[in-house]
Order: structure tokens, then sequence, then C-alpha cells
């Protein structure tokens, strides 16, 4: 007996392919967009990479006086281990814009800072060709030999800087922009930058502004040894307030308005893998009334031998002040003075130290730093001691961990 199939059966029968093929739609969909979210994130891994930096250090120094035998504390260290003042971490985030540019931004969290993060770079590169690069944003002002990685200590043999020449500029950044310019000639390679901008810095004396800083830059790569000149000027401004009843009393008329300034300096390093030798120069002068600022001059020379994962160096730094001023004839002596103290520096060091590298991107660093020569009638500047120590051999021991990843 023939049966006749139901209405609904039917409309489900001719249904069916519609079902399938929209369901078959919906799940071609979703897998479409998963391997389209793959292939974002994999863009995102090719074109962002991250890199960053950690150090754990501590410091403190033996018993130091000064001549009225007060206790004497350098850089805010006294006889106590300092757990802060050197400890900081860094995280670097480069994303490549298109094939020709990439952003860079560099976070920094310091100890001193109580951990505080800055921004400490932020800027866009774009590569008009392959041997010349332009940059705007804030950058690194490529002053010293060091510049690149000053707060990355990973990259260089001592747990910090040689004080008394790093410290004559406290500058690392600026807002503006930069062209580097990549040539060789012969066996010898270099690299010349250019660069533009503002920045300011806070010292003992007051907040300086420096305004249209310009400089020029040029490093040479000849094998093992690589040289560097830098010389830069700007045009400084500094406010400095009427201090009256003080016995510094006013001090406006001391005060900058764009008045020039300039920073000067040279260095080189030979490293062959066994032996290391490095050396740096530098000079900063700036036009002040009555001549209150004196032309500073500091320098360092290093040696180290590596043995292994050893490498123990010894460093030499010295630093000094061209004094110009004639207070006495000055119709405010005593803030004249005053000023001229609060920015000499004469001292000079020695620094016994060694790197041992437990792994790739980690090292250990010790070091004991002994100041000496004081006098000479000047005073030490305040970015190291508070006052002139009188103790004999006043030194600062140094222990870090340093990491880079």
């Amino acid at each position: 007996m023939h049966k006749t199939l139901p209405l609904t059966a039917i409309i489900a029968l001719m249904a069916s392919p519609v079902v399938i093929a929209s369901e078959l739609e919906q799940r071609l969909a979703e897998t479409e967009a998963r391997l389209a979210a793959l292939e974002q994130q994999n863009s995102i891994a090719d074109r962002v990479r991250v890199n960053g930096f950690l150090t754990f250090g501590m410091q403190r120094t033996n018993t130091i006086r000064d001549a009225a035998d007060n206790q004497v504390d350098f850089q805010g260290t006294d006889t106590d281990w300092n757990l802060r003042a050197l400890s900081r971490a860094g995280i670097r985030i480069t994303t490549d814009i298109n094939d020709r540019a990439h952003a860079v931004v560099q976070m920094l969290a310091r100890g001193e800072d109580d951990f505080a993060t800055d921004m400490q770079w932020a800027y866009v590169a774009y590569e008009i060709s392959p041997a010349l690069t332009w940059r705007a944003g804030r950058l690194v002002l490529p002053t010293y030999m060091h510049s690149q990685y000053t707060q990355a200590s990973y990259a260089y043999p001592w747990v910090v800087l040689p004080s008394q020449v790093y410290g004559t500029l406290p500058i690392e950044t600026l807002e503006g922009m930069d062209l580097t310019w990549k040539f060789t000639t012969g066996d010898i390679s270099h690299s010349a930058n250019l660069t533009w901008g503002a920045t300011d810095v806070d010292t003992a004396t007051g907040r300086y502004q420096v305004q249209n800083q310009t400089g020029i830059n040029l490093i040479s790569y000849w094998g093992n040894l690589s040289t560097r000149i830098s010389y830069s000027v700007g045009e400084t401004t500094l406010a400095l307030p009427d201090t009256t009843p003080a016995p510094t009393g006013d001090l406006s008329a001391f005060s900058l308005n764009k008045d020039f300034g300039y920073f000067a300096s040279i260095g080189g390093q030979y490293d062959n893998g066994v032996w290391l030798l490095m050396a740096e120069l530098v000079q900063l002068g700036l036009n002040t009334p009555a001549s209150w600022f004196p032309t500073q001059t500091a320098g360092y020379v290093t040696a180290g031998r590596r043995f292994g994962k050893l490498m123990p160096h010894l460093t030499w730094t010295t630093v000094d002040s061209d004094i110009e001023a004639d207070c006495a004839a000055n119709a405010n002596p005593v803030g004249c003075g005053f000023l001229v103290g609060s920015n000499t520096a004469h001292s000079k060091s020695w620094t016994l130290g060694a790197r041992y590298d437990l792994s790739a991107g980690m090292a250990l660093k010790a070091e004991a730093t002994t100041f000496y020569d004081f006098t000479d009638g000047a005073t030490v500047n305040s970015s190291l001691f508070a006052s002139v120590p009188d103790t004999s051999n006043p030194t600062v021991f140094r222990l870090a961990v340093d990491a880079a990843f």
C-alpha cells in the first residue's frame, strides 16, 4: 500500500539542504575569524619586540667626616647598606609601523625615586635610506660615550659609570629630533649624528632650561677600536631667587636668560675580547654673570682583563674646575661665592672592581671607589658629597647583579 508523507516531513526534507548550508557557512565564518585572529596575533608578534634590563644593587661608605667632624654622606648613602640607590628596571618596546618606520617606548623605574615609573624614551624613527635615519620625540642626549645605555649597566664593566665624569652634565634625554648617517671610509665605519631639541635639568643651584640644544657626534669603528667625539651647544635659562634676608642675599642678578653653554667630549675604547681599555674626557662651559659657573673638565681611564667569565678592572677618574669669578668685585660677593662653591668640583678617585658573567644576560659586579685630593682651594660638587670630606680615603663600596633580556 502506497503511503503519502505528511506535509511537515516534506517541508523538513526540502529545508534541510538550506539548514546544512547555513550551518556550514557559519562554521566557515567562525573558522575564518579564528584564522584571522591567529594571523593578527602572529602579525603583532612579528611587529613588536620587547627588551628590558634590571639592576639590583647596594652601596655603603666607610665613616666619612668633614673638618667640623660632621658625618658626610655620599649621594645620600652612609655606613649602612643602601638597597635602593642603585636598583632600577627598564622595559623597551619597539613596534614596526611599516617597512621603513618604527616607534620605541622605554619605561624606567628607579629605586632612588621609590620605583616611580618614568617615560625615558618615546620616539618614532623613519628610515630615509638604508644609511640615513630620522627620529623625533624624547631621545637620548648623546653627549657621552655610554649615553645610549646609562641605565642598562649590564652593558659596561662598572656597577655605576664614573660619577665625576657622568655627573658633569646630568642630562640623559631631550625632546626634539636627530638625524643619523652611517657610512664607511676604507676599513673604518662611521655613524654621524645631528641632534636638536630642548631639555630641563634640576640641580642644587636650580632648574636649568636648555633650548635649541644642538649637537653633533661621530662614532668610528676600526676592528677592535672605537672612538667618539661630540660637541653640543644650547641656550640656557635659570631663574635664581631673592634669598634675602639669608646671607646669600638677592641672587636674581645672577640668573640666566638664554645664555650660551657648551659640552664637549672625546673618548675611545679598545676591546679584543681579552683586554679592555677605555678613556673619556669631557668639558662643560657656561656663560654666567660674574662668571660664577666654573668651567668643568673631567675624565677617566679604565683597564680590564678577562679571565674566562671574570674581568677585574681598574679606573682612575678626575674632575677639576677653572674658577674665573672675581666675587670680591661683585655687588653681592657672598651670593657670588655661594654660586661658585655650589658648582665647583675638584676630586680624584680610584675604582677597583670585578665583573663575573654568570650566564648570557646576567652578571655579578663588585667594586670599591676611593676619593682623594679635595683641596686646591676648591670644594667638592654637591652631586657627590654634601660637604668636603676631611677623612682620609673616603671609600664607597658597591655590589650589584645586572640582567639584560
